[in-house]
């Protein structure tokens, strides 16, 4: 998880704009919706913990 405030900020926002459609998705292939959303944050909570090296990619919501 990123420590500076600038980089949190930065990871809020991408949760934010992106999680609804990483729910979609997940709906999708998973359908049950119990399992689609601890899928999501667990993605969600692996890319905080590598939010710098996401950030590094040309593609971060791609990568995730």
């Amino acid at each position: 998880m990123p420590t500076d405030q600038h980089s949190l900020l930065g990871l809020a926002a991408f949760v934010q704009l992106h999680r609804p459609d990483y729910l979609r998705y997940a709906r999708a292939r998973l359908v049950d919706e119990s399992a689609s959303r601890a899928a999501v944050e667990a993605t969600l909570a692996a890319v905080g913990g590598r939010w710098g090296d996401f950030l590094r990619g040309a593609r971060p919501a791609a990568d995730a």
